[in-house]
């Protein structure tokens, strides 16, 4: 009996939509395949090493599976910062600069600052790459009023969703592409300048992060749920979008990555 209850709850776990979670796991893949393209070759040697030769893009998603080890609770809030709506610039800032109240953004500077005098903390390492992804993903920095999107319904297809789902995972694989093949379209059809980490950078990426969250949320009549139905136009409206805030992560992603480690 408690086999069959604790199979039956292995199924319900994994069926759960993943909404607490920002970029699903090929969004995250995505981000570090092409972090892995920009690396230059010092960065790529130790972060490999690091990695016990385990590819970037693979070890992008242990940010989220660790959620499950109670050992790891501290850094269940790292991944996200809520913001209410139409702050200005100063008014961002003081959030995302507080610690605890930006730890999305907050955390990053936090950790490249800890890996730099602690280079070889494997653990810190995959939650840095992890982090950053979750810093590019317009719902993680979403309403408090509705935990990130998570409790704005939406019909995707006609199938029951939320907004934090739709942008996590379910653009994505309207795409019908494996990371690594999505990967190489960005790499072979965006252009973005080069980035650079720099002191408190994460918060001018953040900025940019919410700003395109703001455009998101304008998209709707927040009254009027019968235009939550979300489709082929919304694909339309959105995919360049979302195809550059994954590009421009993964090139920020190995920014970090190389001024901690090339």
């Amino acid at each position: 009996m408690k086999k069959t209850l604790s199979a039956l709850f292995l199924v319900l776990v994994l069926l759960m939509p993943q909404t607490l979670w920002a970029w699903g796991d090929t969004g995250h893949r995505i981000i570090g395949q092409v972090a892995l393209c920009k690396l230059n070759r010092k960065a790529d040697k130790k972060v490999r090493a690091l990695l016990g030769g385990a590819d970037l893009p693979m070890e992008c998603t242990w940010g989220d599976f660790i959620k499950s080890d109670t050992v790891m609770d501290d850094l269940s809030d790292w991944h996200y910062c809520d913001f209410p709506s139409n702050l200005t610039r100063e008014a961002f800032d003081t959030i995302a600069l507080d610690n605890p109240h930006g730890q999305c953004i907050f955390r990053v500077g936090y950790l490249v600052n800890h890996l730099t005098k602690h280079p070889n903390d494997t653990n810190m390492l995959k939650m840095l790459i992890h982090i950053v992804g979750d810093l590019g993903c317009p719902m993680h920095l979403g309403r408090p009023t509705d935990r990130g999107g998570n409790d704005f319904t939406v019909k995707w297809f006609r199938a029951p969703a939320n907004l934090h789902n739709v942008w996590d995972s379910r653009l994505i694989d309207n795409q019908h592409l494996c990371y690594t093949e999505y990967a190489h379209h960005l790499i072979n059809t965006m252009t973005v300048e080069p980035q650079e980490y720099k002191r408190n950078v994460a918060v001018d990426w953040g900025w940019e992060t919410y700003q395109l969250t703001e455009q998101i949320y304008n998209y709707f009549d927040v009254d009027d749920h019968a235009d939550r139905v979300l489709s082929y136009r919304y694909v339309y409206d959105y995919l360049e979008l979302l195809n550059r805030q994954l590009y421009i992560t993964g090139c920020r992603l190995a920014a970090v990555l190389n001024y901690i480690y090339g």
